[in-house]
């Protein structure tokens, strides 16, 4: 295969006026299946497209056979430096070997049109034409094209190679698709040539079509050989304000706009860029809103700002429910009067917007560093920004809470008017009044105010239960006696609250200690429940005495409880029995019991006989039993349900003759 430098083409010049039409062509879409329904190809490996002399450096360039597409280039120019030269590449298509004539069109993107071109190419397979060097030059014209829609600023001038890149952003929203932009320099240089006039004035460099997207327009600077003998070329001036002319495609209207950078300089500078983040058919005010008003939002000490933000810090902290991120979508809410239990705000206490359960604005209500002493709080949007999720989108309705600074207190609250929120939006609000608590996470409001509490709870507006790191001792109480009788062999039993496992998270395991008359400890024991039986023998009880103790609670060395005394008293014991030879008792059952226990007594005669029970300071409380019983073995029940937990004696009376054992009960 020979690569051809000087073109095989038979060139026809179309005679008459250029065809053109209009709107972005599907060129795409019918090319897709072209290079696999043919059989051979050539190529252009270069060509140029120049519209009234103009070097086209974007678009697309398309070869066809009786109207049908067979060669496509949709990527625009590539640029080959060897050359200096912008260039297309074509893969023609055809079923023929050769004799297929190619006709081009190219779509100027700047523009909308497709204008056919006026060299045609007869097919040979595998041939290829044009390079980097040399390409293939395809020629047209657009200026017998005009219509509404064509490039209404048209007279830009020429690519000096020297240009700076003006970026529209697509967040642009006061723009129509098919609108045009004009980029001038009102002061650029105008003058062309070797005469060096050096004219200056308005001076169009740069221009482009608004498609709803981000745009690039090019801008030429000028070019000033003079002091070297050379020429000058037209374009703008380093450092000259960028000034942005707009033709509106459907009014039919040119018009002059200001803009906002958000990058670069608004002054034209060579090899470099700015990006236009808005545009304004008018002024911007002192805070960059478009015909706007000025700063309107007023600060806690009485200054007038654009923004929230932009206030100094107040002297008292936000609370801690009513922090919020600053928004560039912002409404202000005005209120009249604020209430709570009918009583005005304080100059402490703060309001709040919410949306939701998130704060969207907060501010502190002192009404005296408010114009005619009426406040607002700014109300944010959300703006697309992470740190605004979740805020006030058009529509959304605020509600409000008050925190009562001296009372520590969040309130939920009423507004007398429901306005829906829209950025920029100006309202106001007759009077808001508190309702109920508000709590944050915690809906009932109610739990452990004591911070000392292990169930402490920040949010709690209402007392409820607290528990903390101790122990109530139960049994035996403190002072209590214990009167020991003939069941020498038998166990004291010690009962104390239990722990609440918000104070522990581990397993709990008591100690309980108990201490002589000396305070020698002679009982340390361990276990996970709050209760325990100690055996009489481990106590060293001496008989017929009376023997103290003490004794008290510990968790890993923790003292949980107090010190609570108590005696036994063995001074019966060598003389006490629970039998005789016609005559028995035994110890209750169950015991502790909870409320009703079973007394068992055996009797070998017929005789009469009393039970009572005594409380331990030996009141008499209940005569259970006076009656006559035959000989056997007797039941009777005692119900404890009037009286209180604790230790009770039973005492039977027999022939003269008295028998007492101790009861337990635990409610």
């Amino acid at each position: 295969m020979n690569i051809k430098i000087f073109f095989i083409l038979t060139i026809n010049l179309l005679l008459g006026f250029p065809d053109c039409d209009h709107g972005s062509p599907n060129w795409e879409d019918l090319y897709e299946s072209v290079p696999f329904d043919h059989e051979f190809n050539a190529t252009i490996s270069a060509a140029q497209v120049f519209i009234d002399s103009i070097e086209m450096t974007s678009g697309k360039l398309a070869g066809f056979v009786n109207n049908e597409i067979k060669a496509l280039d949709s990527d625009g120019t590539s640029y080959f430096p060897p050359g200096d030269t912008n260039v297309f590449e074509l893969s023609l298509w055809s079923n023929q070997v050769s004799g297929d004539l190619f006709s081009f069109r190219y779509y100027s993107e700047d523009n909308d049109i497709v204008i056919d071109l006026n060299e045609t190419y007869t097919f040979e397979s595998n041939d290829i034409v044009g390079d980097g060097f040399n390409p293939l030059v395809f020629n047209g014209s657009a200026l017998d094209c005009e219509f509404e829609d064509s490039n209404h600023f048209s007279d830009v001038v020429d690519s000096t190679g020297i240009s700076e890149l003006i970026i529209f952003s697509e967040f642009i929203s006061t723009l129509d698709t098919g609108d045009q932009i004009g980029i001038f320099d009102n002061n650029g240089l105008i003058s062309e040539g070797e005469e060096c006039l050096d004219i200056l004035g308005e001076v169009l460099v740069g221009y482009g079509e608004w498609q709803g997207e981000q745009l690039e327009i090019v801008a030429w600077s000028h070019i000033d050989f003079c002091d070297f003998n050379g020429s000058q070329f037209p374009g703008f001036i380093e450092n000259n304000p960028i000034n942005i002319k707009i033709w509106d495609i459907s009014e039919q209207l040119e018009y002059d706009v200001s803009f906002m950078a958000s990058e670069g300089s608004s002054n034209f500078q060579e090899t470099s860029f700015v990006v236009i983040s808005d545009i304004c058919n008018g002024s911007y005010d002192d805070c960059g809103i478009c015909n706007g008003n000025g700063p309107i939002h007023q600060c806690w000490d009485g200054s007038i700002v654009c923004d929230p933000f932009e206030c100094p810090e107040s002297e008292l902290p936000t609370p801690d429910l009513f922090s919020f991120n600053q928004s560039s979508s912002q409404a202000f809410y005005f209120i009249n009067n604020i209430y709570i239990d009918n009583i005005g705000l304080e100059n402490d206490d703060w309001l709040a917007a919410f949306n939701g359960d998130i704060c969207v604005g907060s501010r502190k209500w002192d009404t005296n560093l408010c114009t005619n002493n009426i406040c607002d709080v700014a109300v944010m949007g959300y703006d697309g920004s992470t740190a605004t999720e979740g805020y006030m989108l058009s529509g959304d309705i605020p509600s409000f809470k008050i925190y009562d600074s001296s009372e520590n207190i969040y309130y939920n609250a009423v507004p007398s008017d429901n306005f829906p929120f829209v950025n920029g939006g100006l309202f106001v609000i007759e009077n808001i009044n508190q309702s109920d608590y508000y709590c944050n996470d915690n809906p009932s409001c109610s739990g452990c105010m004591d911070i000392n509490g292990c169930n402490y709870d920040s949010n709690a507006l209402i007392e409820d239960v607290c528990y903390y790191l101790e122990s109530d001792l139960l049994q035996p109480f403190d002072n209590e006696v214990v009167l020991l009788d003939a069941d020498s062999d038998g166990a004291i039993n010690f009962l104390w609250s239990d722990i609440n496992q918000s104070c522990y998270e581990e397993v709990l395991n008591y100690n309980i200690q108990i201490f002589d008359s000396n305070n020698q400890m002679i009982v340390s024991r361990i276990t996970q429940e709050n209760n325990i039986s100690i055996s009489y023998s481990d106590l060293n009880i001496n008989e017929g005495e009376i023997n103290s103790y003490s004794w008290n609670i510990l968790i890993d060395d923790i003292i949980l409880s107090d010190v609570f005394s108590f005696d036994i008293d063995a001074t019966f014991l060598d003389v006490i029995d629970n039998t005789i030879d016609n005559f028995k008792i035994y110890q209750n059952y169950p015991n502790p019991f909870n409320p009703i226990t079973c007394i068992e007594f055996d009797i070998i005669n017929y005789n009469f006989l009393e039970i009572n029970i005594y409380d331990t300071n030996g009141n008499l409380i209940e005569e259970l039993v006076a009656d006559y019983y035959n000989p056997g073995l007797h039941k009777v029940y005692w119900n404890g349900s009037n009286f209180p937990s604790g230790i009770y004696l039973y005492e039977l009376q027999f022939s003269n003759q008295s028998f007492r054992k101790k009861m337990i009960l635990i409610k």
